[in-house]
């Protein structure tokens, strides 16, 4: 229907006074009230009347402009597509298990088994389920967006799980990285990274399971014994910064990735134990940069619970101890200081990043561990 002004007539170019909208039109148009139908559809319902603000000039021209700044909100619909999810395949939990996604063939016959449903793992803003109790019956395809606080047993969590410096630190934690890596190990040149690689284009989704095991080209057999050494080996992988260099850097970067999400604790997602410490170097690769090193969200690792003022001032007498400058050059007593301070580090941090206000009276207790602080920015 392409007459606006409900003249009666279809002309080239129409001219509408558009009415004001209803006064709750943003609250009938929030996110929250689209994820039913009648809920869609009272939104639709009260925007129609608006609808010429969003049509070309061309073919429909405002004559008050001005009142089309109060149908914003009618907006969320333009950027929404709504789709009816067909039924699954049967025996989508098989075919969609942890051991099914680990070779090629596998992971592309549960992506295959998913793409009807991938409406409903899209967020609400930009596809929207008309008929969303169908989703449920794609639970499975969870399985390729999980993390390992969610999927444990999925390719994906545990190459993140084995596939990190804290992880690594020790030569069995290498040893798991590489059993994790195994069937993957095309994906990154093989072990020594020399190696032919796959077919990017054909398997870039299987491959981005196994991003977090080009860690293994800056590890020997012993793994990394200090947070220094660590630290160094993220240094130099993400120091290149061409392409192929970036591309690296991400990968290795990947176990770490909830290091610089904002509103999210690494726990959240089942990286507890990772040290977001080590992972300072791939801070270049996010907008929003959180540097690990002064974190705002620190793991929950190593947090304590301290009963009493005497305990927390000998809790602070203990760190200065622990961390005075002339210590930190001896490698096991940096890692000593380092496992006490590594998640207080943000108390030192530039104001966008200071946590000083989160933790208040806690800063003060860690204040001798800013000669750590010093080290790790020289």
């Amino acid at each position: 229907n392409f007459d606006h002004n409900g003249n009666g007539k279809v002309e080239a170019q129409e001219h509408v006074t558009v009415p004001k909208p209803p006064s709750n039109l943003r609250e009938v148009c929030e996110w929250d009230e689209l994820t039913t139908i009648d809920g869609y559809q009272q939104c639709e319902s009260a925007c129609e009347k608006g609808k010429c603000c969003y049509k070309s000039i061309e073919t429909c021209q405002v004559t008050n402009p001005e009142v089309c700044e109060e149908y914003d909100a009618c907006e969320i619909l333009i950027v929404q597509e709504v789709l009816t999810v067909p039924k699954p395949l049967p025996g989508l939990d098989k075919i969609c298990s942890a051991d099914s996604i680990v070779e090629t063939v596998g992971f592309k016959t549960c992506k295959d088994a998913c793409d009807p449903g991938e409406c409903c793992r899209e967020p609400i803003e930009t596809c929207k389920v008309a008929n969303p109790d169908m989703c449920r019956e794609y639970a499975e395809c969870s399985i390729l967006s999980g993390n390992p606080q969610t999927h444990p047993d999925a390719v994906a969590s545990q190459v993140q799980l084995s596939c990190t410096t804290t992880n690594m630190q020790t030569a069995d934690g290498v040893r798991e990285c590489q059993e994790a890596c195994n069937p993957g190990l095309c994906c990154i040149g093989g072990a020594d990274g020399k190696g032919e690689k796959c077919n990017f284009i054909e398997y870039a989704e299987w491959c981005d399971q196994y991003a977090g095991c080009n860690l293994l080209h800056h590890a020997d057999d012993d793994g990394f014994k200090h947070d220094k050494i660590a630290k160094d080996a993220v240094d130099k992988a993400c120091g290149d910064f061409s392409a192929a260099g970036i591309e690296a850097c991400k990968n290795i970067c990947d176990p770490a990735k909830c290091c610089f999400k904002l509103n999210e604790e690494c726990s959240e997602s089942g990286m507890g134990d990772v040290k977001c410490i080590h992972y300072a170097p791939c801070g270049h690769l996010y907008v929003n940069d959180q540097d690990p090193c002064t974190s705002t969200i620190p793991n929950e690792e190593a947090e304590d619970s301290y009963d009493d003022q005497a305990n927390l001032m000998d809790e602070a007498a203990a760190i200065v101890q622990m961390c005075a400058p002339e210590k930190l050059h001896d490698p096991n007593k940096m890692q000593d200081c380092s496992d006490v301070c590594q998640d207080k580090l943000c108390c030192f941090a530039p104001e966008q990043y200071n946590c000083i206000r989160t933790y208040k009276e806690l800063c003060i207790i860690y204040a001798g561990c800013e000669p750590l602080m010093d080290f790790y920015h020289r």
